[in-house]
């Protein structure tokens, strides 16, 4: 993401998003295989997305 003043001159520059493994929270499908974030033992199940 890059932000800009009001005279379009860039004042600050940064990933908008983390990569995968350097994520604080993981989250495995229902047997235990990790899809998103770094395997930890404190990984959330996946929810479902609904349609």
């Amino acid at each position: 993401m890059v932000s800009y003043d009001d005279r379009g001159a860039e004042f600050d520059r940064r990933p908008l998003f983390q990569p995968e493994d350097q994520l604080d929270q993981c989250y495995t499908r229902p047997g235990g295989i990790v899809i998103h974030g770094r395997p930890a033992a404190n990984c959330l199940p996946a929810e479902q997305r609904q349609r």
